[in-house]
């Protein structure tokens, strides 16, 4: 009996030692371990550009609803604004056609008659990518 329950606590000390390691499906963990998103945590987690005076976020939960975040037209009222330079993964921008998560070269249109949503064509690509004005949530997760 006394065997048994030094076996018991021996296996239970084993999986103990191992569950906490630094192992996570095989590979060693560390702070820069990909988030759900599929961007490294402690980055950006999110397509941000910023445009005349307004932080713009990709699109994504708009899919859910209409499925008009990517389209192959351009609608009707947006034209060319100009392309974005500089990406800093680790901040939100805040300089004109800067990015976090974006390449350089992305294509920005805007429209007069709104100003909430602008669309992105990333270079090699024919799509359009719906972007919406996101500054007032940036402002908030900043406080």
């Amino acid at each position: 009996m006394k065997k048994r329950v030094i076996a018991i606590l021996l296996v239970v000390l084993c999986l103990a030692a191992v569950g906490c390691g630094r192992f996570v499906n095989g590979s060693e963990t560390s702070e820069k371990q990909s988030a759900d998103t599929g961007y490294l945590s402690g980055e950006i987690q999110r397509a941000l550009v910023y445009y005349n005076g307004c932080v713009y976020g990709y699109d994504f939960y708009d899919y859910l609803q209409d499925g008009q975040i990517l389209t192959d037209e351009l609608p009707e009222g947006f034209e060319y604004s100009g392309s974005t330079e500089g990406e800093d993964p680790n901040r939100i921008p805040y300089e004109e056609l800067t990015t976090a998560q974006m390449s350089d070269g992305c294509e920005i249109y805007s429209s007069t008659a709104t100003f909430s949503v602008i669309y992105v064509k990333y270079p090699a690509e024919s799509d359009y990518r719906r972007f919406i004005d996101v500054t007032d949530w940036v402002e908030e997760q900043n406080k």
